[in-house]
């Protein structure tokens, strides 16, 4: 079978023939009958649409199989397919897999040039695979004229923000080339427009700006003292039009813990202001740059993409059309970009109101309102509009609920992120903290939040991720961030209520200049009902007795090495392990504390409260009892080494147990 450019001849026509490309601009589309044995013999063949109708077709067979019918196979059989636009977005054409009961829904996006015929079919320009182009530097500044002029949200952005009180020192470019980049330091009050740089530093930054090298680099900044992605960003910066760039490595004093403390602090408005934000999302380090040409490494575009000759009414040429199987059908979304693996660019794209996003494949303009891609296509962006109305003041129903879940999910993505410095944990996601802080007037405590403590301590440590203590104390046992882990809320369709009470609850910051960064010590007083675990002597599970719950451990380190007095029998290196155990010695857990019957108490159970299920029943069985394991220590502090959570039927019995305040550190 012969591949032309990615596309088999079946898949070609079906493309080129003015007919069937004007049907799938209609309601019904067109459709499309293909043997599977021929899919299958076009993928081998490298056709990038058979390619990904066979990957769906295969999964149909599994799905088929999986139900019961054993004698499905592939064979001869035909399956017919409908390609049709989706109405008012022509640029994206969505693949439909008729397959009975089961349909999959693939999307491929075809793109062209703007001077090119078949622009009249699907009007989205090919990608820019030099980023670096005056043609993709006329399209980046168009979007952000745009964004000014047609879109209400970013304009009212722009007029708040506009002529922004400057961050202390920035990178005056004017005059690179012939006059070098210098830094500039405002004066108090001075306004202006500024770039910002989001990156991967990838380590060490040799030529960072010190005490001893500031007075230096008033003056000027060789590039020869700046890596590749810095250099990048100046050239970017001039060609949309601004003067001054913010970047960390050069307008922070990176010898000073105070002005690093201070300047850090302001990151959330530093970001927050700028008129735009360069996202370098492609590099791994700040030496790789990222106005590369994406022609370098272009395996994964061979491997989705196909170029197809078009043919008018009149048969004769009617330009050439780039299908592209869209990213969201594909595991190489943005997400996926070194910078996304990296915890302290999440809150700098965050807060950034307007970004160009620089990713491997293709380079992205995202505001309030729109996600742009170089290569067509047009999206809302649910998570940056909430983020907008979250911290322009606008708050959702429930008094926060909308803060409360932004947090939490916010939360979940930047714990599974990498820190190179464990002790920046708190700090790194500081600035969105301070910027809810006066919008909610919500109380910030060691990454949660006092106005809905009790539910927060409810984390867990996600069950398949290690968990690991760092060397340094950073923050107390009953907040995430004193993990290197990741974090989980399960609070998806559960209302929570509370049945624990907060007495105190104290956190004293390392700097007066950050009070959301570096934490000096914490401490958490809580009252409710408290319950002894004990260890029989074999093993935490139990072969007899009905498991009615799930321990998550929060640290690898076996449960007998937090005790001593624990049987080194007890293997607690296991992530989780039923609450079985605990609940075969509830008639011997009345108010005795240290053992029985030579069972040792191990591990103490707070009870937080209960979740109570959407689609909860009268007998609440879709409840769940949540709470926290503690281990307690010579000095009477408890110390939060795990989470909880039991049947909402057991409620009764673990609200039974005493009332008891404790001391978790």
């Amino acid at each position: 079978m012969e591949v032309i450019d990615g596309a088999c001849s079946a898949c070609r026509e079906l493309f080129a023939s003015y007919q069937t490309r004007s049907e799938m601009f209609t309601e019904m589309g067109t459709t499309y009958s293909r043997k599977i044995f021929e899919i299958s013999e076009g993928s081998l063949a490298g056709c990038i649409i058979c390619k990904h109708l066979k990957e769906r077709h295969e999964e149909y067979v599994d799905w088929e199989i999986a139900n019961g019918n054993d004698g499905f196979r592939v064979g001869e059989t035909e399956r017919t397919y409908r390609f049709y636009a989706i109405p008012g977005q022509p640029e994206r054409v969505i693949i439909y897999v008729d397959v009975d009961k089961f349909e999959y829904k693939l999307k491929f996006l075809p793109t062209t040039d703007k001077d090119d015929q078949a622009f009249e079919f699907f009007p989205n320009e090919r990608s820019h695979l030099d980023v670096g182009s005056s043609r993709a530097f006329s399209w980046a500044t168009n979007k952000l004229q745009e964004c000014f002029e047609q879109h209400p949200v970013c304009r009212d952005w722009k007029s708040a923000y506009e002529g922004a009180f400057l961050p202390k020192r920035l990178i005056d470019v004017n005059g690179y080339g012939e006059n070098l980049p210098r830094l500039y330091l405002s004066t108090p009050g001075e306004r202006g427009s500024y770039a910002a740089l989001s990156y991967c530093w990838g380590g060490p930054q040799k030529h960072a700006t010190t005490e001893a090298l500031l007075v230096e680099y008033v003056k000027a900044i060789p590039p020869s003292r700046m890596p590749k992605t810095i250099l990048d960003a100046i050239t970017a910066t001039q060609r949309l039009g601004l003067r001054f760039l913010w970047i960390d490595s050069y307008c922070i004093l990176q010898d000073s813990e105070t002005d690093k403390a201070t300047e850090i602090g302001k990151m959330g408005s530093i970001y927050s202001k700028a008129t735009i934000t360069l996202v370098a999302a492609s590099t791994k380090n700040c030496h790789d740059g990222f106005l590369n040409s994406r022609l370098e490494d272009m395996t994964y575009s061979r491997e989705t993409r196909c170029t197809i000759r078009l043919r008018d009414e009149a048969f004769e040429d009617a330009g050439s059309l780039t299908l592209e199987v869209d990213s969201e059908s594909q595991d190489i979304s943005p997400q996926t970009d070194p910078l996304n693996q990296r915890a302290w660019t999440l809150q700098e794209t965050i807060l950034s109101p307007r970004k160009l996003y620089y990713g491997r494949e293709r380079l992205y303009w995202i505001c309030r309102i729109r996600l742009h891609s170089d290569g067509g296509g047009i999206r809302s962006l649910d998570r940056y509009l909430q983020t907008h109305k979250l911290f322009r003041g606008y708050d959702y129903p429930e008094h926060g609920g909308g803060f409360k879940r932004f947090w939490r999910n916010t939360i979940r993505d930047y714990t599974k992120r990498n820190l190179s410095v464990p002790s920046d944990k708190l700090p790194a996601i500081s600035a969105i903290a301070r910027l809810a802080n006066p919008n909610f007037g919500w109380d910030y405590a060691a990454g949660l939040w006092r106005n809905d403590l009790v539910e927060d301590l409810t984390w867990e440590r996600v069950p398949s991720s290690s968990a690991v203590a760092p060397s340094e104390w950073r923050a107390p046992s009953w907040s995430w961030a004193s993990l290197d882990t990741a974090v989980e809320y399960v609070d998806k369709y559960w209302n929570f209520r509370a049945s624990a009470e907060i007495l105190g609850c104290r956190s004293e910051p390392l700097h007066r200049e950050n009070l959301f960064g570096h934490l000096k010590s914490a401490e958490l007083e809580i009252n409710g009902p408290l319950r002894p675990a004990y260890f029989d002597g074999h093993s935490v599970l139990s072969d007899v007795h009905q498991p009615v719950g799930t321990w998550v451990l929060d640290r690898e380190k076996p449960l007998y090495q937090l005790d001593p007095s624990i049987s080194e029998r007890l293997n607690a290196s296991v992530d989780s392990c039923q609450l079985g155990w605990l609940l075969q010695h509830a008639s011997k857990m009345h108010e005795k504390s240290s053992s029985i019957g030579g069972e040792t108490a191990i591990a103490w159970c707070l009870t937080l409260g209960v979740g109570v299920g959407v689609f909860a029943s009268s007998e609440g069985d879709l409840d769940q009892v949540r709470g926290l394991i503690l281990m307690k220590a010579s000095d009477g502090s408890y110390q939060r080494v795990g989470a909880f959570r039991s049947p909402g039927k057991h409620l009764e019995w673990f609200m039974q147990a005493p009332r008891t305040t404790v001391a978790i550190i």
